[in-house]
């Protein structure tokens, strides 16, 4: 985001200064797993079959779009993948700030219970 709103790129030299920043970070990635010997084959097959004709589809009409309509894109796809994360990390700070200062988290198992109290009441009158 950073550098299709604040470079003088265009669109088409963004996705391809990502796309080769994103390939080197893999392949150093993929061979620290590799010589770890945590390489699922099957899943890596399936995300080279499915991720590199989904990047040279999404690089092809990038000429033709206007910078505008892509920037926009983008900011939408970064938004809607990020709301997700701020739901889940919102929750999180919640239940540590009501557990910090006394009070039971709600979760979805379990409901809310009131405390209970050591006052005793006789009745033998």
């Amino acid at each position: 985001m950073l550098l299709l709103n604040y470079s003088e790129m265009t669109p088409s030299q963004v996705v391809g200064t990502d796309l080769l920043f994103g390939l080197v970070l893999a392949v150093i990635g993929s061979a620290l797993h590799w010589t770890f010997g945590s390489v699922n084959v099957p899943i890596l097959f399936e995300f080279l079959v499915g991720g590199v004709p989904r990047v040279v589809l999404g690089c092809l009409p990038a000429p033709r779009i206007p910078a505008q309509r892509i920037k926009v894109a983008v900011a939408m796809v970064a938004i809607l993948a990020g709301l997700p994360l701020v739901w889940t990390g919102g929750r999180s700070v919640a239940q540590r700030h009501l557990a910090s200062v006394g009070r039971p988290a709600r979760t979805e198992s379990s409901s809310w219970k009131a405390p209970q109290s050591n006052i005793v009441i006789r009745r033998d009158y």
